[in-house]
């Protein structure tokens, strides 16, 4: 069972409603994230608030208490605060598209003793106080795709606890969706209905489109032998939206009793990498957008609260449930105590009969899936996050094996790996993106990824010198068709690379600069529109959008400088939307004026443009 760190969660500490002032002047309370959702490698810590698609909505201080850091990024949480309330805990508000004016002066004073947007201010006990309802800034969307608030409250261990839990909930009538079941061999010899391989009981394909009500109700029977997992597609929604959000409690039952109980209450951030193991994106090696699916066991590296269980599957030998009919339920709660609920049954036989011989029932609601992992057409090959078959050499691989003593490797890790033969993917794709393909291409194929940070291996091949001044960078061919930067490399043979995902990856050096918006017109700055805020004084300017992006490695946004009529000028990058944003000074006169701004990529290729300005009242 998973241990329970610490001694505060939103299960014993809740806050009254009445306690707290929402974070957010708007009316309406919607989210479009919750706590603990998948992110990638970590764990969401807090609320996303929507906010109409719109910037500039006040946000205030939930309870009293004192600023205690403030932070400017190009990505993350952009423009955010840090308050430390009265309660000792600590709440986040995030992607903020301007702070208050006292605030802001404190930011741009570091900001001009720098040089650069990029900014963390650390504050003593009560330097800086603030009162319940006091605006803290406006909503925005630095840092970030689109316009919304993301909002945590940390315990005073600086953990994050669910906001919902804790008074800031949003009204909720909407059950969880299941929107798939996948069975898992978990051995060589387990089988199925007598067959290898995944098996897949779905609703509308187990997408997890809006309107799909999901299963429902008995699910059926599975004959299977020899021990046999489950993952679950399950979403989360709170409004009409349907945005997709994350369950608060998973548990399945086996003959009644709990073997698996996974709810979100509290984390650590050390702990982020432990989301690689409960979920499986080992189901989308078909690139064809299979969502990522739950696992339905507790791994032993998973110490997380809320998690209990283990690998119950495996029974008390190690080779599968005893024989016999078992019946199992899945249950899925939010956080308002709405449930949804499947059942279904595995008849469990020591020696399941030949796939000739079994199949499933006609109206059974299981159908069978891939499995895992497959190269051409060979069915004796296969890599799964169970176990793999087969010898890999037969494909011009090596196999790799990781133990948990290797860090950052969490739980036994297979890898296969070698240099890709035929034609490498992406040529032409890689041309446009200003790339010069220096080697051949590897693959690096795991079914599981437990791993807590980047991987380091050996490339299988000698990495050729560049030409002088140029840089190497290691690539991951993206599902969305375009080679993602990884980390730059240095030439020579046995170089070591550290591997973000599995997948193809290239070698490249990137042999064009950015590019920044054209300058043949002259750019037009007007008066921005007033209103009154509590405590922020808005500007006077327009903000101006420069595009300003970098195919390849991507910007060095660090390297961003811009000169006002040959001052300097701290202007906010913003990669998320390929561009800058140019905040004017509230002193600049009417009248003409003239911008430059010089960037660099990651691989040190330069940029630098002027630009006209005409500044109008």
């Amino acid at each position: 069972m998973a241990k329970n760190s610490g001694t505060e969660s939103p299960s014993t500490v809740n806050a009254p409603a009445d306690e707290v002032c929402w974070p957010l002047d708007l009316p309406t309370r919607y989210l479009t994230s919750n706590f603990m959702e998948y992110r990638g490698g970590r764990y969401h810590a807090g609320l996303d608030l929507k906010t109409q698609s719109r910037e500039g909505f006040a946000v205030r201080a939930v309870e009293d208490g004192y600023i205690a850091r403030l932070r400017c990024t190009p990505t993350a949480y952009g423009r955010v605060v840090y308050l430390r309330g009265d309660s000792g805990r600590t709440f986040v508000f995030a992607h903020l598209q301007r702070f208050n004016d006292d605030l802001r002066q404190r930011v741009r004073l570091n900001q001009e003793a720098s040089g650069k947007y990029r900014t963390s201010l650390y504050f003593q006990a009560d330097e800086i106080r603030v009162r319940k309802g006091d605006v803290l800034g406006l909503s925005g969307q630095s840092g970030t795709g689109g316009p919304h608030l993301h909002f945590e409250v940390r315990d005073r261990n600086q953990r994050p606890m669910d906001p919902q839990a804790l008074g800031f909930a949003v009204s909720d009538d909407r059950a969880p969706v299941i929107h798939s079941l996948r069975a898992w061999p978990a051995s060589s010899g387990a089988r199925v209905f007598g067959q290898e391989g995944e098996w897949l009981c779905a609703a509308d394909g187990g997408q997890g489109r809006q309107g799909d009500l999901g299963l429902q109700g008995d699910l059926g029977a599975l004959a299977v032998s020899g021990p046999v997992a489950f993952s679950a597609r399950i979403v989360e929604a709170t409004d009409v939206a349907g945005h997709k959000l994350e369950p608060w409690l998973i548990e399945l039952r086996l003959d009644g009793d709990v073997v698996y109980r996974c709810a979100n209450e509290v984390f650590a951030f050390d702990e982020n990498a432990q989301q690689r193991l409960e979920w499986t994106d080992a189901a989308d090696w078909t690139d064809k957008g299979v969502p990522r699916e739950h696992w339905l066991h507790r791994r032993a590296a998973v110490t997380l609260p809320g998690r209990e269980g283990d690998l119950w599957y495996l029974g008390d030998d190690g080779q599968g449930l005893a024989a016999g009919l078992h019946h199992l339920e899945l249950r899925a709660r939010d956080r308002a105590g709405n449930t949804a609920a499947v059942r279904w049954q595995m008849l469990v036989t020591e020696q399941m009969p030949a796939a000739d011989k079994i199949s499933a029932p006609e109206k059974s609601r299981w159908r069978k899936a891939p499995l895992g992992v497959r190269f051409s057409r060979r069915a004796d090959l296969a890599l799964t996050p169970f176990f793999s078959a087969g010898d890999p050499a037969a494909q011009g691989l090596a196999r790799l094996m990781f133990t948990p003593g290797q860090d950052p490797v969490l739980e036994p890790l297979e890898m296969w790996a070698g240099l890709s033969a035929g034609r490498p993917v992406g040529v032409d794709v890689a041309r446009g993106q200003g790339l010069r393909s220096v080697g051949r291409q590897a693959r690096f194929l795991a079914a599981d990824w437990p791993v807590g940070s980047s991987l380091p291996v050996v490339w299988p091949d000698t990495i050729a010198a560049p030409g002088k001044g140029r840089r190497l960078g290691l690539y991951r061919w993206q599902k969305k068709g375009q080679w993602g930067f990884v980390e730059s490399v240095a030439p020579g043979a046995a170089t070591e690379v550290h591997l973000e995902d599995p997948g193809i990856h290239g070698i490249f050096q990137d042999v064009e600069g950015p590019v920044l918006q054209s300058n043949d017109q002259v750019l037009a700055v007007n008066p921005a529109p007033q209103r009154a805020v509590p405590g922020v004084t808005l500007p006077r300017w327009t903000s101006t959008p420069l595009a300003a992006f970098d195919a390849g490695c991507g910007l060095d946004t660090g390297s961003l400088a811009c000169t006002l009529d040959g001052g300097r000028l701290i202007v906010e990058p913003d990669p998320p939307r390929d561009r800058v944003l140019v905040h004017w000074p509230d002193e600049m006169a009417p009248g003409k004026h003239e911008l430059v701004v010089t960037v660099k990529d990651r691989a040190g290729n330069a940029a630098r443009k002027t630009y006209g300005i005409l500044c109008a009242e």
